[in-house]
């Protein structure tokens, strides 16, 4: 009997995993945090959902890679869903010179933005003055696009925004920084 019950004892902690996220799979069934191609984050593993069974769900990362997460770890964890609603906000900082025209650069990052259309009319884009520090004006941008209609990723749109504000800042004069 002792043996028996240490064997049971064994298989049980051996199985634990197992059940769990078989359990853990059951329950995401039915609650449905996330749907296949969805973008989510769990644990600092971020990417899209490839395929989900009772046991784990494949994530593919934004580097290329396949993932096999543990339901359980995912209903265990807290979980980010970026495509849930289909919008993502995108956000940038860049500084200028206390002596530079702050509401000038403020309308010309707001017109730049404004001007891409994979950009959303709403909610509208933000252009705020975010802090100062002893030298600078520090600047942030936020601004929305859809996740079901990708035209231009959205790492590389942000990339051709911020590219194109700093060209057009400094042109006009302005001292930029980071």
């Amino acid at each position: 009997l002792a043996g028996a019950g240490l064997t049971t004892f064994i298989i049980g902690f051996a199985l634990k995993d197992i059940g769990e996220n078989f359990l853990a799979g059951i329950m995401m069934a039915f609650k449905r945090p996330f749907r296949l191609g969805d973008t989510v984050e769990v644990n600092n593993i971020k990417g899209k959902v490839e395929k989900m069974t009772l046991r784990e769900t494949l994530i593919k990362t934004l580097d290329g890679r396949h993932v096999f997460v543990p339901n359980g770890m995912i209903l265990k964890n807290p979980l980010q869903n970026y495509t849930t609603d289909n919008l993502l906000r995108i956000d940038f900082s860049l500084a200028v010179g206390f002596q530079d025209n702050a509401e000038e650069a403020l309308t010309i990052i707001q017109d730049i933005v404004k001007s891409y259309e994979e950009v959303e009319k709403k909610p509208a884009p933000q252009v705020i003055i975010q802090d100062f520090t002893d030298s600078k004006i520090n600047i942030k941008t936020f601004f929305w696009v859809r996740t079901d209609e990708v035209k231009t990723p959205s790492s590389q749109l942000k990339s051709l925004i911020m590219l194109k504000v700093l060209k057009s800042l400094i042109e006009k004069g302005f001292t930029v920084s980071g």
